[in-house]
């Protein structure tokens, strides 16, 4: 098998590869990318099974309309031996190929793929994609079964592609964990954002350490884990479109006092580049961590600073 970096690079370029060709800016050959037993599952065209109807549904979006570029971040990646996981956040625009200076459609979500590797090559055999936002000219969507968005649950409504307490990576305690701490250290914010934004409070709250603080915007100055956690959930129920889209910019560790330090960018869907194409970013957090022994890294500071820059 290969080494730890290296899959992990793979699987990586795998789930680069998987939104490519869903968005078709890089259709390449479908036999090194799903299995041929592939089980697709979205929230927006239902299910599919097989290669060639997978590849097919998926292929619908940019044949019809073109999607501009769809967005990755927030990538988690858990592995051992021949298996990998892989969670990610997503977003993408959406414009008519005859009108192209039309107004677009924004849309955003949450993809897990699983992966097993056969001749050294990770292919795709199960998929579950939840549109979890649409804004914009939604009439270009006409053919997608859109999230319930401005309403709280009704009976009739669709369950969840995507239930975290059963799908998220971290679920799998049979895989390995981040093989690094530069890893382990931003994929603890990554399971943060996940598990807000999908309304895993369990999750959330061990991410954070028992006197964790938190300055975040419009809740104040938050003591302690009890307050933290509460808060945020009784914050996060009203909005379950609500998505934490985050890039890393700095990591500082200290392996011998068990501390780090994160920058984490935050990405605005719509507003994430500047006319010089530079990257533009809407805000970030300032997080310190800590940990003792062999034991997961915890949140035991965060601020969520306000305000655009470019990175």
């Amino acid at each position: 098998m290969h080494p730890p970096a290296v899959l992990r690079d793979r699987l990586e370029a795998t789930l680069t590869a998987f939104l490519d060709y869903w968005s078709g800016e890089n259709v390449g050959d479908v036999h090194t990318l799903f299995s041929p037993a592939v089980h697709f599952q979205s929230s927006h065209r239902g299910d599919a099974r097989g290669r060639e109807a997978v590849a097919t549904m998926l292929a619908v979006d940019s044949r019809d309309r073109r999607i501009v570029h769809i967005t990755g971040s927030n990538e988690v990646v858990r592995f051992s031996g021949r298996e990998g996981v892989m969670s990610a956040y997503f977003f993408g625009e959406v414009r008519d190929h005859e009108a192209p200076n039309s107004s677009a459609a924004l849309f955003g979500g949450f993809v897990t793929l699983m992966t097993c590797v056969h001749e050294n090559i990770p292919l795709i055999h199960d998929i579950r994609m939840q549109i979890n936002w649409v804004q914009g000219n939604a009439a270009l969507l006409t053919d997608w079964t859109l999230p319930v968005q401005d309403r709280a649950w009704q009976p009739g409504d669709r369950v969840a592609t995507i239930v975290s307490e059963m799908d998220s990576p971290w679920t799998r305690t049979d895989l390995h964990a981040a093989e690094s701490d530069q890893y382990a250290v931003v994929e603890t914010w990554y399971r943060y954002a996940w598990a807000l934004d999908q309304g895993d409070f369990s999750l959330l709250a061990g991410c954070f350490s028992e006197d964790a603080q938190a300055v975040l915007t419009p809740m104040g100055h938050l003591r302690g884990r009890r307050e933290v956690v509460g808060t945020l959930k009784a914050f996060r129920f009203p909005w379950p479109w609500m998505q934490h889209y985050g890039t890393p910019l700095k990591i500082e560790i200290d392996s011998e006092q068990g501390t780090a330090r994160l920058w984490i960018g935050r990405l605005m869907p719509g507003k994430t580049q500047q006319a010089d194409g530079s990257r533009l970013l809407g805000a970030h957090y300032q997080i310190r961590l800590r940990r003792h022994d062999a034991e997961p890294w915890l949140i035991e500071w965060m601020e969520y600073v306000p305000g655009w820059f470019s990175a």
